[in-house]
């Protein structure tokens, strides 16, 4: 290995070291030749999911020489027992299941402090956001309010795709208009209904989003008027459902329909 040219081994190392940074540090101990070879990879994935841990990493990526502070992708969790899999290398890929929503937390036992795993991930956000290009956050209602905001004031010109699950509404919330240029792909995972969780920040991104295209909203609940909607989101001529029930008209006004540039929706 140690007579492998360092840009063969880079590329071969970019294709391994997609597992949360594991790969990266367990080639960064074989020798310094590959270790120098393998630095600017050893923070490109990230899993995010204790305190100190983030604290941790933010001290490491302040003290980094500058092309190995380049996070590209991250995911994050607040909830136990949660492993992001296959989630960062194919966020929004063909298989419509591939984030799910976090487990119901008891508001009064959190899965983490929310105060300080938002106070840190918003340090760490502010660090990483101009390199960013998927991130992928599976996280309890409490933190989840405390972080939307932020993630939509802040901004990620490079983002390409972004995966959430959405714990509550935000009709009345939404008010910030996301800076996300580059943005692909947007995937809603939502135990919650269509209408009221799923359309308000569904409408804000590819209302704000130029270069959206694709879209992926899972677990939602559907209730008997969404074929109604769903035929106004993609711009079809009204329908009725089997049922005869049809949405409030104030209800369908509000639904816009999807830009002209979105290729793909899978529900």
């Amino acid at each position: 290995m140690e007579t492998c040219p360092p840009e063969i081994l880079y590329l071969i190392f970019s294709h391994a070291c997609t597992d949360g940074g594991l790969t990266a540090r367990a080639l960064s101990l074989t020798s310094r030749y590959v270790s120098s070879v393998v630095a600017p990879l050893r923070y490109r994935y990230i899993t995010m999911t204790k305190v100190d841990n983030i604290r941790m990493l933010l001290n490491k990526l302040r003290e980094a020489p500058g092309h190995e502070r380049h996070v590209n992708h991250v995911f994050l969790a607040d909830v136990d027992n949660l492993c992001p899999g296959d989630i960062l290398e194919g966020t929004l890929s063909s298989s419509p299941g591939l984030i799910t929503s976090a487990p119901e937390i008891d508001e009064r036992d959190e899965a983490q402090d929310s105060d300080a795993f938002a106070s840190i991930t918003k340090e760490f956000l502010s660090l990483v956001a101009p390199y960013l290009r998927t991130f992928t956050w599976i996280v309890s209602k409490e933190l989840e309010r405390r972080l939307l905001p932020y993630v939509l004031n802040t901004p990620f010109p490079v983002l390409n795709t972004l995966a959430i699950n959405l714990t509550s509404a935000y009709q009345n919330s939404l008010v910030s208009t996301p800076h996300m240029p580059r943005l692909l792909r947007f995937h809603i995972a939502s135990r919650g209904y269509f209408s009221s969780r799923v359309m308000p920040p569904l409408t804000l991104f590819t209302q704000s989003c130029s270069s959206l295209s694709h879209l992926c909203i899972t677990e939602c609940r559907l209730m008997p008027g969404c074929p109604v909607l769903l035929a106004r989101l993609m711009g079809r001529l009204p329908l009725t459902t089997s049922t005869g029930f049809m949405p409030l008209e104030n209800d369908i006004e509000s639904v816009h329909r999807l830009p002209f540039q979105i290729r793909s929706i899978v529900l």
